[in-house]
């Protein structure tokens, strides 16, 4: 089931990131076309976050973060900066792709790089 989530990408469309990079939503997978969208989700447009984990492997199935400009407000949740945030992909979606990176880490670019600052 969440093996379209893969398609379409490639080795570039991993994010690169480090503890202490600022990183942004890019693009996101639309459930109703099955495509790729070269926007953020509408809850994550003007929003920075700063890579909290302490070392970020392309298979470990979330993001720990720290949101550090805009504001993330969702039906679940509404977070202004310095809020912390652990972006976890869908359920089954490491099962359903075994060797594939994470989801959020095909849907981020780095716009900052720099070091862990708490």
């Amino acid at each position: 089931m969440f093996s379209v989530f893969v398609s379409g990408c490639s080795e570039k469309s991993i994010c690169d990131c480090k503890p202490g990079d600022i990183v942004e939503e890019y693009r996101h997978w639309d459930f109703k076309s099955k495509k790729w969208i070269n926007a953020p989700e509408s809850d994550m447009v003007g929003t920075k976050w700063l890579i909290l984990n302490p070392d970020p492997d392309v298979h470990e199935a979330h993001l720990h973060v720290k949101l550090v400009e805009g504001e993330y407000k969702n039906a679940y949740v509404h977070q202004v900066p310095g809020d912390i945030n652990d972006f976890i992909d869908p359920k089954g979606f490491q099962d359903a792709n075994p060797g594939y990176p994470s989801m959020f880490l095909l849907t981020m670019r780095v716009v900052k790089k720099g070091k862990v600052t708490y």
